[in-house]
């Protein structure tokens, strides 16, 4: 991922040189990279598979400290003709923190006791490619529609290690949820 990072910068570097020429209605490449804050709240509940238990409801920024931080953003377009556009884009936010509980947490087919300290991580990259065309193009703009997919890969961990009754041993917790999704896109857009 680093090599992309570094690669996608690289040609945001060369295209920033001639950034004052850059018209997005007449430019055949456009290349766009960046980090950027943006704040989430993100709840939820993972129930068990195995055992059967209802997961609890979490507020997982408040509950596990996670705070906003490595948020990448890529963006491609590729002008084939006059009215006819490939874009690509892609998303990474991935976040991790530790923190001692202040209640019992129910997480897919493991409990996490009040007071073990959780190291909890969010997971998500979010992929787009689209084609574009044109309906209607101007020399200072144009009104286009699009279709294509979109993929979302996110997981979220809990992952503790709890000190058994007397001390003498310790266990550890470690639960995981995963989902992918491909949908659909329909994209409107005014240039």
């Amino acid at each position: 991922m680093r090599k992309v990072a570094i690669a996608l910068l690289a040609c945001v570097a060369v295209g920033t040189a001639n950034a004052a020429d850059r018209d997005p209605l007449e430019s055949k490449f456009i290349v766009d990279a960046g980090w950027f804050l943006m704040s989430t709240d993100m709840r939820v509940r993972v129930d068990g598979t195995s055992t059967g238990t209802t997961g609890s409801d979490v507020n997982y920024d408040d509950t596990f400290g996670i705070g906003d931080f490595d948020r990448f953003r890529a963006e491609a377009s590729w002008r084939i003709a006059p009215r006819h556009l490939l874009r690509a884009m892609y998303f990474q936010n991935n976040r991790r923190a530790s923190r001692a509980l202040e209640r019992d947490v129910n997480f897919g087919d493991e409990t996490f006791p009040i007071g073990v300290t959780v190291d909890a991580r969010s997971e998500l990259t979010v992929a787009q490619l689209s084609y574009e065309y044109a309906f209607l193009r101007r020399d200072s703009y144009e009104l286009a529609g699009g279709i294509g997919v979109h993929y979302i890969d996110m997981g979220l961990g809990l992952d503790a290690t709890v000190a058994a009754q007397g001390g003498s041993a310790s266990r550890s917790l470690d639960a995981d949820a995963a989902t992918q999704a491909p949908l659909p896109v329909v994209c409107p857009r005014g240039l």
